[in-house]
């Protein structure tokens, strides 16, 4: 601190502010704290390769607030996402390791939420359809119900187990099993086996990009769902009412 006022005024350069590490009892310096990992919740995974695992967190200081990580990435303010199993994560932050699993109990407790598994099948409650299919490959889907679909992703994660489909070491959509009795994926005509190719033409390699396409549907008229079902590329049509 000795030196800060010739550092401040800087000769060598544009004038700075210098911020203590250590302050004393009767500073008014604010501290950072760090965060604590209690404040971060593991909302669900997708395990495959490495450079196609992922895990789903929700930061409970920022209500309602989701976002997608991989191996490498820093999840918020919170550690390096270092590992990815099938129902819990480590991150590392100043050389320790932080293990995080995923709470259905808590998961459960949120008001209007589902417990959510880890891409994998939960039991379908009683649910009016959000589709209404009104030709071989066309459905009419409500759009209320379209835009609280989009609004809550944990949808995507709980309805059905979804897969990368690796063909010659690229990924080339994701293939969909345990799909579960009037859940979304049913009510959308999708089946056991299928492999979602594209959305509206744009070809969903990662779970970003599903997410990203899903969010771009908002206030749009008119899907087109590009899948393979038993070998055979076929399009499904839906309008939004």
């Amino acid at each position: 601190m000795q030196f800060s006022p010739v550092l401040e005024k800087n000769p060598f350069g544009e004038p700075t502010t210098l911020h203590p590490i250590g302050v004393s009892r009767n500073s008014e310096t604010e501290i950072t704290v760090p965060k604590e990992i209690s404040d971060l919740l593991l909302i669900g995974t997708v395990v495959g390769p490495r450079y196609m695992s992922y895990a789903v967190f929700q930061d409970k200081t920022r209500p309602m607030k989701q976002d997608i990580f991989t191996y490498g990435e820093q999840v918020y303010d919170y550690g390096i996402l270092t590992k990815i199993d099938r129902s819990a994560v480590e991150l590392q932050r100043n050389s320790l390791n932080y293990s995080l699993q995923i709470d259905y109990e808590k998961l459960s407790e949120r008001p209007g939420k589902s417990p959510v598994r880890s891409m994998s099948r939960t039991r379908s409650t009683s649910r009016s359809s959000i589709a209404k299919k009104i030709g071989e490959r066309e459905y009419l889907l409500d759009r209320a119900k379209v835009q609280k679909s989009i609004e809550n992703p944990e949808k995507v994660l709980t309805d059905a187990r979804l897969l990368p489909n690796i063909i010659n070491g690229k990924q080339e959509g994701f293939k969909i099993s345990e799909v579960v009795p009037d859940g979304l994926y049913h009510s959308l005509g999708l089946k056991n086996g299928d492999i979602l190719l594209n959305i509206n033409g744009l070809e969903i390699s990662n779970p970003e990009v599903a997410i990203q396409a899903m969010s771009a549907l908002k206030g749009m008229n008119r899907i087109n769902l590009d899948i393979m079902r038993s070998g055979e590329n076929m399009s499904i049509d839906y309008q939004i009412r």
